[in-house]
């Protein structure tokens, strides 16, 4: 039979028995080796060619090259609402048009996420998927830990429902803020700082820890809505939270803002006195932050730190606060460096779930390539 070697321009060579594949700069040693072999075979006209032609098939058929049109599939999963991308680069997701669908029941909800991935796997092949949930999470199950108060997603898998679609995906998976906080601190933000913290406030509160670049795990995951602040005299509230009552999320959320004010439409407008109240509480929540992460810049992100004013009122308070304990111009003249919006905008979460997914491709590849040697 006669078969084609591709992108070959020696003229008058001749035929080879195998198809041997264009290949990228990305591809694996291994088949760099096969192809190499298998020029020299087709040169020689030694009978050592038919005799040595299952080997290379084989070794051909075993390797999967990293392909150039692959991509790489995000899912942040919030409380309220689920946005998904597929890009090659962290711009791509960032510009991309997202699929976002409301974060309803599993089954529902995971069925049109699925087969939204599932259309564009059609379109590129989608080599990892990266994943940044809302918590608390179980990383041995790479699934929602029993604990959350979504009930209904309970022990819900992440890992389960991709590798129903698409086998034994690789994925990436984090909570959503420390997935965001990833983001920020590869290409946002927190660009060339040691210690970074992200706090969303939206209709719950979250954040995500990263040291030198690696978000931090430990027991679990960092709870930063859960922690306690002081709960004010002047505030008659009990707070919200099904765990804790008057932790910060149970007082200063999105939802326990509504709560509070018997609000059911918009937020209030930026001079309404419920501002007040919600910086003194994320003043405390700052200090407790700063006190025990040293972190050196704090991300504050979500619905409610969209107010007009709001980020100027808690960075006056933290600094009063904190009272010149820590003598650093950051938490002086010089918070509104230290206290600070998202690089990425409203991109840092799905963005962040690309960074986990690409990590969890990059890790893959060593381990299949040392499967065909």
């Amino acid at each position: 039979m006669t078969v084609i070697a591709q992108d070959a321009t020696a003229k008058g060579a001749p035929s080879c028995d195998i198809l041997l594949p264009r290949v990228d700069r990305d591809s694996s040693s291994v088949m760099a080796h096969v192809i190499a072999v298998a020029f020299i075979m087709a040169g020689s006209g030694e009978t050592a060619r038919m005799a040595r032609a299952p080997e290379i098939v084989a070794a051909l058929t075993s390797v999967r090259p990293v392909k150039t049109d692959s991509v790489i599939g995000a899912i942040e999963a919030g409380g309220t609402k689920i946005v998904c991308a597929v890009g090659r680069t962290w711009q791509e997701v960032r510009d991309a048009e997202k699929f976002v669908v409301p974060t309803t029941t599993p089954d529902e909800t995971m069925s049109r996420i699925m087969g939204w991935f599932a259309e564009r796997n059609r379109e590129a092949p989608i080599e990892a998927m990266g994943i940044a949930s809302f918590g608390p999470i179980d990383f041995e199950a790479n699934g929602i830990s029993m604990s959350t108060p979504k009930v209904a997603w309970r022990g819900v898998s992440w890992k389960r429902a991709v590798d129903d679609v698409f086998g034994d995906m690789p994925i990436g998976y984090d909570t959503d803020t420390n997935g965001a906080v990833l983001a920020e601190w590869r290409w946002g933000a927190a660009q060339g700082r040691g210690v970074a913290v992200y706090v969303t406030v939206g209709t719950g509160i979250g954040g995500g820890l990263i040291v030198d670049g690696v978000p931090v795990h430990g027991l679990l995951h960092p709870e930063f809505g859960h922690m306690t602040v002081q709960h004010l005299s002047s505030d008659p509230f009990r707070g919200n939270c099904p765990s804790h009552g008057d932790c910060l999320e149970g007082l200063a959320s999105g939802a326990a803002i509504k709560e509070r004010w018997n609000r059911s439409g918009p937020q209030f407008a930026p001079d309404h006195p419920a501002w007040e109240l919600e910086s003194d509480y994320l003043a405390m929540a700052m200090v407790n932050i700063v006190t025990i992460t040293s972190a050196e810049v704090i991300i504050l992100s979500g619905g409610v730190m969209a107010i007009d004013g709001l980020l100027d009122k808690v960075r006056e308070k933290t600094s009063t606060r904190m009272a010149g304990y820590i003598a650093k111009a950051e938490l002086g003249p010089g918070i509104s460096e230290y206290l600070v919006a998202p690089g990425l905008g409203s991109a840092s979460g799905v963005v962040g779930a690309f960074a986990l997914g690409m990590k969890a491709a990059d890790n893959e590849r060593p381990r299949r390539d040392a499967r065909v040697q």
